[in-house]
């Protein structure tokens, strides 16, 4: 508990006198705290790179773990957090772009995507009886440019060239800062989120099958082997 919430927290609905609202703030906390996910946009794409870690030993099958999910034929989304409320979020989100292209016969685009899916995590902090999604979110595609969104609990969303979220964030975020150059290609994108992801995990051992890579360009969403540009 954050030592100044004093009874704050009691409910998503209660304002501490300075004007915060406590739950909001653990939510974030929670997405802070798992694995982190890279997104970099490059000359013609953008990349969603996460790391997926076994909490129960040799018998799991490491491909049943996910954190980048496909919205659209176009649009892509890295989760960190609880991963329960990433996948209903997920499904909130293939549904609005469903239901977009039945109504107006197209493609939602990533802006349209991203807000109403941020209105809908803000509907969560202000009722009681409701709690925020413990979750953070990269929506990443590729329409007339690529494009990079981050997602917070708060439902607050932000466009980037190159983000890292999760645990560590803020040494991976770094690594970004100092080597994101404008008119990357491909191989150089992912270098530099291998190398982001590195320094976010420095002191744990990190294998390839426990990488995952998309890209998401003009050809749309598809997976990656990272055994590539390892």
């Amino acid at each position: 508990m954050l030592p100044e919430a004093l009874g704050y927290d009691r409910a998503t609905i209660i304002f501490s006198p300075d004007g915060r609202l406590i739950q909001v703030e653990y939510a974030k906390e929670a997405a802070s705290s798992g694995t982190p996910v890279i997104g970099v946009t490059y000359k013609n794409g953008v990349i969603l790179m996460a790391i997926k870690k076994n909490p129960y030993g040799k018998l799991l099958i490491l491909e049943s773990v996910q954190k980048i999910y496909k919205i659209e034929s176009h649009i892509g989304c890295g989760i960190t957090g609880y991963l329960s409320d990433g996948r209903v979020l997920v499904n909130v989100a293939r549904e609005k772009a469903l239901n977009h292209k039945a109504i107006y016969g197209e493609r939602i685009s990533i802006e349209k995507l991203v807000k109403d899916l941020g209105d809908y995590m803000q509907v969560f902090t202000q009722y009681g009886g409701l709690r925020p999604f413990g979750v953070a979110m990269l929506l990443a595609s590729y329409e007339d440019k690529p494009y990079l969104y981050l997602l917070e609990p708060s439902g607050m969303y932000f466009s980037f060239r190159a983000i890292a979220i999760g645990k560590n964030a803020d040494k991976a975020n770094k690594v970004l800062e100092e080597g994101y150059k404008e008119g990357m290609n491909l191989r150089e994108a992912v270098k530099l989120a291998i190398e982001a992801l590195k320094e976010a995990v420095k002191n744990e051992e990190i294998k390839k099958d426990e990488i995952e890579l998309v890209i998401i360009d003009k050809e749309g969403f598809r997976p990656e082997d990272i055994s590539k540009y390892w």
